[in-house]
């Protein structure tokens, strides 16, 4: 199975206090292999989330349509090609 990484900045105030949320509704979709929080400036007024999928079954837009209609604001959404083909990226958002 082929396996793509989607990274997500999603505004920070939207996130706070969400994040089981966030985990859920990605856990749920359906492609969806992984996620995690990856780490970002204290400063900053986004928190990046790497997703991994697969490219058959789903994509950013999707992924990225799906928060915001759940109310999280996605500030910007890409793809950045093949992910090691190991076990999923799931740290860091309870997708244990």
């Amino acid at each position: 199975m082929a396996r793509d990484i989607a990274e997500l900045y999603i505004q920070r105030a939207d996130l706070q206090g969400r994040e089981a949320e966030c985990a859920r509704l990605l856990r749920q979709m359906p492609g969806v292999l992984g996620a995690q929080m990856a780490g970002s400036d204290p400063e900053s007024i986004e928190l990046r989330v790497r997703v991994e999928f697969d490219p058959g079954a789903t994509n950013p837009v999707v992924l990225r349509e799906a928060l915001e209609r759940a109310g999280f604001t996605v500030m910007s959404a890409g793809e950045r090609g093949g992910a090691p083909e190991k076990g999923p990226a799931t740290r860091g958002l309870g997708l244990e």
